[in-house]
């Protein structure tokens, strides 16, 4: 299935109209993927041993060594503007995911799952050279050891790259202050989140195999991002996490979205069944 990369409906582009009437040029962005198929491939950037593989975006390889392994998939169709030239404009945006989660070395409560994965916006397209390595394990794909992006980058040229992400994390790395091995997380440039929950009072175990859709709200006016997890298709009325954050220190102008993920010595295969993503037209924050 082609994605939907047309304009946004009216309403959304009229918004953008109106942004751009006063001077605050913040794009429109709207793509729908209800599965993934080679025809797609084109549509994104993949590290090796990403795939389009049964109709869904596998983040690391479900086959062959598997064990301390990362990846990642970038859209990399379009660039997701997210400031004006004066840098006073943050774009609002929603993403909806079906993610799957299926541990392999040692069943579903054992031993055998490692070790996460992420919704991840970053300043870097090009995967295969961005892919930090030794990027396995609790660093999800995203940083290493040695190399981490920018907690602040400097400007939009400077070469530091920029990574803010929301991470399901399925196992406990203290040295990173993870809460548990079911939780979700922001990252602001480091693989220690400055924020996170454990999932134990949701009734979500992030490493249970079951199709869990993800929904992920950012407002930038209100500098409020908020997390809510389904094993339905419904979104439930309160979200798991919600966090006063505003993203505008650690964000480019210019980014991209995708996702990573990374297991251990023990592993699991972390999968993308369906992806939508869309700036403005979010409703006000409730109560």
């Amino acid at each position: 299935t082609k994605p939907n990369t047309s304009s946004l409906p009216s309403f959304f582009c009229i918004a953008c109209a109106a942004v751009v009437i006063l001077g605050r040029t913040c794009s429109c962005l709207h793509f729908t993927f209800p599965s993934f198929n080679p025809g797609n491939r084109d549509d994104f950037s993949f590290s090796p041993g990403s795939a389009i593989s049964n109709n869904s975006l596998q983040i690391t390889p479900n086959a062959g060594n598997m064990s301390h392994r990362s990846g990642r998939v970038v859209y990399a169709k379009e660039t997701l503007k997210l400031w004006n030239s004066k840098r006073t404009a943050l774009t609002s945006f929603r993403t909806e995911f079906v993610l799957n989660i299926i541990p392999q070395g040692g069943g579903l409560n054992g031993s055998g799952t490692g070790e996460g994965m992420a919704f991840f916006l970053t300043s870097q397209v090009d995967v295969p050279s961005s892919l930090p390595a030794g990027s396995y394990g609790g660093y999800l794909g995203l940083f290493n050891s040695s190399v981490a992006a920018a907690a602040v980058p400097n400007d939009d040229d400077a070469d530091d790259p920029a990574i803010v992400a929301v991470e399901f994390d399925t196992m406990v790395n203290a040295e990173l202050g993870d809460p548990s091995d079911n939780h979700v997380g922001l990252d602001l440039g480091s693989p220690a989140s400055v924020s996170a929950v454990d999932l134990a009072d949701s009734g979500i175990v992030l490493k249970s195999g079951n199709l869990t859709t993800a929904w992920i709200d950012y407002r930038g006016a209100e500098h409020l991002l908020e997390v809510s997890l389904s094993y339905s298709r419904v979104k439930p009325k309160r979200p798991v996490f919600s966090v006063a954050v505003d993203l505008s220190p650690y964000l480019k102008e210019a980014m991209y979205v995708g996702f990573s993920a990374s297991t251990e010595g023990s592993t699991q295969q972390h999968t993308i069944k369906e992806w939508t993503f869309q700036t403005f037209g979010l409703p006000p924050a409730t109560n």
